[in-house]
């Protein structure tokens, strides 16, 4: 090959370890931690609060308030908007 008969391997070695060193330097560090995963911060009723989800004690299971009402019927929605220790806003 007339094109590398000019090159020295000393060099060669040297510009392939700085390269080296570099591309460890900016690849990624591995999978990221469990508890910076979108999703892992389950409630102690298994509902995911980063995807809207909250326990509705009504119907005993997790679900987003602007897709699905905790409550089956009138009397568990007033019984729901005024159980004690809770703040609720009334519908308008």
């Amino acid at each position: 090959m007339i094109c590398c008969k000019n090159f020295n391997p000393i060099v060669v070695a040297v510009v392939f370890i700085v390269v080296a060193v570099v591309a460890a330097m900016f690849a990624p560090a591995g999978a990221p931690k469990t508890s910076n995963l979108v999703g892992g911060d389950r409630d102690t009723h298994g509902c995911i609060g980063s995807a809207g989800y909250t326990w509705c004690e009504p119907l005993d299971k997790c679900l987003r308030i602007w897709e699905e009402n905790c409550y089956s019927n009138e009397v568990q929605e007033i019984s729901y908007l005024l159980a004690p220790g809770t703040i609720k806003k009334l519908p308008t």
